[in-house]
């Protein structure tokens, strides 16, 4: 087996070092040692002869879990991009599962970048390609190549496997579990598992989902319609919301739900019932704080340039102090990427106005999860759309 291979930066070589290794078919003791051998040439290359070799510099352990080379890739270019933010260890983690085939390739990256006390390790990547029976034991390849004593995210990629022993050890490890259920095969059932995993766990994990951060720009909408002082009368009088999102099928209801859930929790709603109607239209009717009834109706609508499951409009009625009003955001333009905001006061005039609707990256998005964890909001809003859910059966 060769050594790692250190390059200089061809824009900034005297500021930026790293050094990189490949192996197929390797033991784990063999990327352990690799690792470790690696962190002393980085340390020393820049060290004087009577200086000490520079400790690196880690904040946060990144465990990425892919499915498929196009997730691993994705995961590359978000723990390359993320470590502008936090100096990282990412440990990514491709599974093959394969009969008579047993078997861990790796790739390991390391980046030193120059600052004015010296050279520690900025960013680390070690990926392994885990083929055949060694996709069940994750549990244990995880915990050797984390970095002591900083916290843990755990992002899977693809679909957690909630009710997997090996999945709830690895879960024991982390402080975070990010996942985007906008990419799960089964959002609804997915959806569900998540909302009861505190109780599968002996340490409760926060939970982050890339799609419910895809959210905030709806929940901003509908939350500074009611922000004026003159408006907030029009929250203990809401009675009627509707959420449009593309696609058929009950899995694709998981972003309006979390809508829903999380107007539902903000406002202390109870669910009352739920039925499921023709054309994909499903009806709920909660009890607000005072016992008034609030009907909510979820509706799939064709949307060609629009991901399946995302929202296309969201509408909000309201009566208070012998006024009504009418809130709807809905998507326009060909590539629906700005939202048209419509809003009826009682007898006044109506106000129109045309919004761009931003979609952040991934890498943004995780930046966020990182810096506002636990987001209780998320967490209360998700039960919440989990028995709105259930009641949808």
């Amino acid at each position: 087996m060769g050594g790692a291979v250190i390059r200089m930066h061809p824009r900034h070589p005297d500021q930026v070092r790293s050094a990189d290794w490949h192996e197929r078919g390797v033991t784990l003791n063999e990327v352990l040692a690799e690792v470790t051998g690696m962190h002393a040439q980085l340390a020393r290359r820049d060290a004087g002869d009577d200086s000490l070799p520079h400790p690196r510099n880690c904040c946060l352990n990144l465990v990425a879990i892919a499915d498929d080379d196009e997730e691993a890739r994705l995961a590359e270019h978000v723990g390359q991009a993320l470590s502008a933010h936090h100096p990282l260890r990412q440990l990514l983690l491709e599974l093959e599962p394969a009969q008579n085939v047993d078997r861990l390739d790796a790739w390991l990256h390391s980046e030193a970048h120059q600052t004015p006390d010296g050279m520690p390790v900025q960013f680390e990547r070690i990926r392994l390609k885990v083929t055949g029976a060694g996709t069940q034991r994750i549990d244990s390849l995880v915990p050797p190549l984390l970095v002591p004593e900083v916290p843990t995210c755990l992002w899977w990629l693809g679909n957690p496997p909630v009710s997997d022993e090996a999945f709830l050890r690895l879960l024991e490890l982390s402080d975070l579990l990010a996942v985007d259920s906008a990419t799960f095969e089964r959002p609804f059932l997915v959806t569900l598992e998540l909302a009861g995993l505190a109780d599968a766990v002996r340490r409760p994990v926060p939970i982050n989902d890339f799609h419910w951060a895809r959210l905030q720009p709806w929940r901003e909408l509908v939350a500074q319609f009611f922000q004026p002082a003159e408006r907030r009368g029009f929250l203990r009088g809401l009675n009627a919301v509707g959420v449009d999102y593309a696609g058929e099928g009950r899995g694709n209801r998981v972003a309006a739900a979390l809508l829903v859930g999380w107007m539902a929790s903000a406002l202390g709603w109870r669910l009352q019932r739920a039925a499921a109607g023709s054309g994909g239209v499903v009806a709920a009717f909660y009890a607000d704080a005072q016992d008034r009834t609030v009907e909510v109706h979820l509706r799939s609508v064709p949307a060609a340039a629009l991901a399946a499951g995302e929202l296309a409009a969201v509408r909000v009625e309201s009566a208070a102090g012998g006024r009504v009003s009418a809130f709807a955001a809905e998507r326009s333009g060909a590539d629906h990427q700005r939202v048209e905001v419509r809003i009826d006061i009682g007898e006044s005039e109506t106000l129109t106005e045309r919004l761009p609707l931003q979609t952040p990256a991934p890498v943004e998005l995780l930046v966020e999860m990182l810096n506002q964890r636990p987001d209780q909001v998320y967490m209360r809003s998700l039960g919440a759309a989990a028995d709105l859910l259930k009641a949808f059966r």
